[in-house]
């Protein structure tokens, strides 16, 4: 399962590093519509990143505790060989 630093959720974000935050430095985001959002001073919100992250894996075929991928994506990918070896290690469902 993706798990995130602590520090997304709970320090408000004020500056980013890297080409991103030299050029915005408001660090502006598309929004809803034809909105613009600033993130700056704000922490993400964990009950919409947990609904956000668990429909990501569930439109990919992923199992949503495990963050894995399933028995039937593998099947669907044309790599039923790593099945067995991934349900030996107790990585698939």
């Amino acid at each position: 399962m993706l798990a995130l630093g602590e520090f997304n959720f709970t320090e408000p974000v004020e500056t980013s590093e890297g080409v991103f935050g030299m050029f915005n430095p408001d660090l502006e985001l598309p929004g809803a519509g034809d909105a613009i959002v600033s993130r700056k001073g704000k922490t993400l919100d964990r009950r919409e990143f947990g609904r956000m992250k668990d429909e990501y894996y569930l439109l990919r075929g992923w199992d949503v505790e495990s963050g894995m991928q399933t028995k039937k994506k593998l099947h669907e990918l044309g790599m039923d060989f790593l099945s067995s070896e991934l349900e030996r290690k107790n990585l698939l469902k």
